[in-house]
């Protein structure tokens, strides 16, 4: 058995608190799991790899370390939102055909790289432990343990691991995920966040604060834009926000409402340069982006300069050339469909610039 290390990201619970949730489950924990929440109410940890033998539907299916071990909050929220880093909506024909089991006595005690561990409350199979993953290796997998105790004294260190790896679950957006309901995200993101600190805190992981991290995030995902919003007040540390934000809305409110200064670097980078960087996985959002710039009141200072010395012109000429080459990728890709084509603009602004 391996000394276990655990990260704690929420703070304790209580026997109270756990008697409450089974009262929402309508179902009882396991007493060696009650110990295990009341003491560390999920966490990260390490070793994280389970070396147990299982039986599986499926030949190829392997067990992956486990990323976080679920909060009561986690799995109350389970409960009321069907959370989608679960699978659970992938399990239910499966589990009763190949284990004669339902999905709704499974609870997701553990996140894994790929997959996830569950937690039968079933009084016929009451703390039996499953395993699926549905990312590349499709199956699910009863793990042959006698209780939660004996899973964690077989987790061992991943092959090739070079020590703990710690990460913060304030930043992982998978756990607030309820995009139809937002409140009930929002809340659980507040109970995280209140044993992190506030919006501008950061981690030694990270190199960027919450608020930072989400002003990048809610360009991408609706749950994302909830909590930069949730986020955002005026009274609210704003440094290094405009470097990570690619919407425009967001930079407008920041600039032209609370008088924030676009040209003024963070950490020794610029706005500007965060969105002319030229790089092809993102020239169609930051060619757009800078579009929207150019035609609003906020001043761009075309003279400031990066590493290499190239002005932000220098740089606006190099990410043309590179959107100009990505419709051209676009238009061999889309032959057959050319109406594809239509959702790429082509910027006047832009265009007078680089002439």
């Amino acid at each position: 058995m391996h000394r276990l290390v655990f990260n704690q990201d929420e703070f304790s619970i209580n026997k109270e608190q756990i008697e409450f949730t089974e009262k929402v489950l309508e179902k009882e924990f396991p007493q060696d799991y009650r110990f295990f929440l009341q003491q560390y109410n999920g966490a990260e940890v390490f070793p994280n790899t389970p070396s147990l033998n299982f039986i599986s539907n499926s030949d190829t299916i392997w067990c992956f370390p486990i990323e976080r071990f679920c909060s009561i909050g986690d799995i109350v929220l389970q409960k009321k939102y069907q959370m989608e880093y679960t699978w659970t909506k992938y399990l239910e024909d499966e589990v009763k055909q190949y284990f004669e089991i339902e999905v709704d006595d499974l609870i997701t005690i553990a996140v894994a790289e790929r997959g996830c561990y569950y937690m039968n409350l079933n009084k016929n199979q009451f703390g039996q432990i499953y395993y699926a993953n549905y990312l590349g290796e499709n199956g699910i997998a009863k793990l042959e343990t006698s209780s939660f105790d004996d899973f964690l004294k077989h987790l061992k260190p991943f092959e090739g691991d070079y020590g703990f790896e710690k990460s913060r679950k304030i930043y992982d957006i998978r756990y607030f995920d309820t995009p139809s309901n937002p409140a009930l995200g929002l809340k659980r993101f507040d109970e995280v966040l209140t044993k992190f600190g506030n919006a501008n805190s950061k981690s030694r992981e990270s190199g960027w604060t919450v608020i930072q991290y989400y002003a990048y995030y809610n360009q991408y995902n609706i749950m994302g834009k909830h909590i930069f919003n949730h986020l955002f007040k005026p009274d609210i540390n704003m440094d290094g926000i405009l470097n990570r934000s690619i919407d425009f809305d967001v930079i407008s409110k920041i600039v032209l409402e609370y008088g924030q200064d676009y040209n003024m670097p963070y950490n020794g980078s610029y706005p500007i340069h965060w969105i002319t960087s030229g790089t092809m996985a993102k020239i169609k959002e930051d060619y757009e982006l800078l579009d929207k710039l150019l035609k609003s009141d906020i001043k761009i200072d075309f003279t400031i300069k990066d590493a290499n010395g190239k002005n932000v012109i220098d740089r606006i000429r190099l990410m043309h050339n590179t959107y100009n080459k990505y419709i051209e990728r676009e238009r061999q890709r889309w032959k057959t469909r050319p109406e594809m084509l239509n959702q790429f603009i082509i910027s006047d602004e832009i265009n007078k610039l680089v002439d």
